[in-house]
C-alpha cells in the first residue's frame, strides 16, 4: 500500500505542471506575436506556407497558407513556426495538410523544391505581469529573399524587433524532477535505516 501512495505522490509531482500548461496564473496576462512578411508581394508566383514541424505536432501546428497580405496566421504557443516559399504550380494544399508525421510532410516539401525562408518564428510572447508595458501583441515583420534561404546555410533573416526567449517549461520540468529525486533520496535513506 505504501508503495502505490509513493508511486501516485510522483506520477502527481512529474505531471501536475502540465496539467496548468494554459492556465495564465493571477496577476499575468498573455502576450501575443502577430509574424507578417513584408514583401511577399514580390514574389507572385510563389505560395508561402507556414508550419511548425518542431513543437507538438502536425495535428496542433498544421500547415497553413501565408496570406497576400504576408500575415502568418497564428500558432498554438509552443508551435516553433517555419515558412517556405513554393512554386504555386507545385503546390497542392490538401495533400500538404494530410501528412501527421513531421518526416513525410518534410519529403513532400523536398520533392516541391520549397525553399525555407523563415524558421524559429515564436507563435506566443508569454506571460507578462498585468502592470507590464509590453503591448498585448507584438508586430514582428520580416522580409525574405529566396535566393538567401535557411537550407542555402544564409542564416534566418532577423524580426524588425525581438523579446527574450520564455524559459518557464525548464522549470515546470526541472522542479518536479528535483522533488523526485529528493523522494528518491528519502526513501533509499529510510530503508537503509
Amino acid at each position: 500500500m505504501e508503495k502505490k501512495f509513493f508511486a501516485i505522490i510522483l506520477a502527481a509531482l512529474v505531471f501536475a505542471p502540465f496539467a496548468t500548461a494554459d492556465i495564465i496564473e493571477p496577476g499575468y496576462r498573455q502576450v501575443g506575436i502577430d509574424n507578417s512578411i513584408t514583401n511577399i508581394s514580390d514574389f507572385p508566383d510563389y505560395t508561402f506556407i507556414s508550419v511548425g514541424l518542431s513543437g507538438p505536432g502536425l495535428n496542433m501546428c498544421q500547415v497553413k497558407v501565408v496570406g497576400a497580405d504576408g500575415q502568418i496566421s497564428p500558432y498554438y504557443k509552443f508551435c516553433s513556426i517555419s515558412v517556405y516559399a513554393i512554386k504555386t504550380n507545385n503546390f497542392d494544399l490538401g495533400k500538404a495538410q494530410g501528412f501527421s508525421e513531421a518526416a513525410d510532410l518534410e519529403a513532400y516539401l523536398s520533392s516541391v523544391s520549397a525553399k525555407k525562408v523563415l524558421s524559429g518564428l515564436e507563435a506566443s510572447g508569454g506571460q507578462v505581469p498585468i502592470s507590464d508595458p509590453t503591448p498585448s501583441v507584438i508586430q514582428k515583420e520580416y522580409t525574405v529573399d529566396l535566393e538567401k534561404t535557411i537550407d542555402a546555410g544564409a542564416g534566418q533573416p532577423m524580426p524588425i524587433d525581438a523579446i527574450p526567449p520564455d524559459y518557464s517549461l525548464y522549470l515546470y520540468i526541472g522542479i518536479p524532477l528535483i522533488a523526485l529525486l529528493a523522494i528518491a533520496f528519502l526513501i533509499v535513506k529510510r530503508r537503509k535505516k
